[in-house]
């Protein structure tokens, strides 16, 4: 490990503008002592993890099978390395990643079937510990409560939050359009344009909040939506929605951001349900 730094922070190329936030982080003063790494995949990152030594390694993904050979190269190259899982979001509390054959020979083969799961992993931080331990099959040995909430994390590192994930621009714009309703709509992992057309006729000023993981240009999408950065933080979103609109409807695909916020002029709702 590079002795000038106590951390590493490796980011895999899976996200919208990966590069564009990387280099952002890298630049920002707030994270001392942290040095900042962009990799193509995750093989490329793992590959470098396993080439320093590390007395801590923390994933937010310990499931399925390619991940489970990568955990299982760091501890054949280290041993003592202690690999640890923090909450990435809803997933972290699913048991129904994999069903069937495929979650009885993954469990067979010691593959971890839900995060934290794996062999590997002495522990998970995440916000509801007892939640976690009731729903998933196979816990962690050890679940650790995170203190902070993601409100308050917003609020101590908003500027870096806004820079790093493109949203200056964005966040400027919303505030020219002066109305008392937003809607905001967050796609899953798959979109279509066809997917925003039930709610094309609503005159709330509507955005439209890609998931980091679409690949689509914004730039090509329609103009009555106004078209948030795909890595913004959703919750960063919402907190500044919140101060220029008194009522906000949040359309989504069963997003983890209804874990972590809950105000009077919110309301989320499920797309999947009202479709059903």
């Amino acid at each position: 490990m590079d002795g000038n730094f106590d951390n590493h922070i490796l980011i895999a190329n899976c996200f919208q503008n990966a590069h564009f936030v990387a280099n952002t982080l890298k630049s920002a003063s707030v994270f001392k002592n942290t040095k900042f790494y962009l990799f193509d995949n995750y093989d490329q990152a793992f590959y470098f993890a396993k080439n320093n030594v590390y007395e801590e390694f923390l994933i937010h993904w310990d499931v399925g099978f390619r991940t489970n050979f990568r955990l299982r190269g760091l501890k054949i190259k280290d041993p003592s390395t202690k690999i640890f899982v923090f909450e990435e979001g809803i997933g972290t509390y699913r048991d129904n990643i994999f069903s069937g054959l495929k979650k009885f020979l993954f469990k067979k083969i010691g593959v971890a079937t839900n995060c934290g799961g794996h062999d590997t992993v002495e522990k998970i931080f995440l916000y509801a510990p007892s939640e976690y331990e009731k729903k998933v099959t196979k816990p962690a040995p050890e679940a650790v409560q995170i203190i902070l909430k993601i409100s308050d994390v917003i609020d101590i590192y908003s500027e870096v939050i806004v820079q790093a994930f493109d949203g200056n621009h964005f966040l400027k714009s919303i505030k020219k359009h002066k109305q008392k309703e937003c809607l905001i709509y967050m796609s899953d992992w798959k979109f279509k344009e066809s997917d925003l057309d039930f709610i094309e006729k609503s005159e709330s000023v509507k955005i439209l909040k890609l998931h980091p993981h679409v690949m689509s240009r914004r730039d090509l999408i329609r103009d009555d939506f106004l078209i948030a950065p795909n890595e913004l933080p959703a919750e960063l979103l919402i907190a500044r929605a919140q101060v220029q609109y008194q009522n906000i409807i949040v359309l989504h695909h069963g997003s983890s951001v209804t874990n972590y916020i809950c105000s009077e002029n919110i309301r989320f709702l499920d797309i999947r349900k009202l479709r059903s």
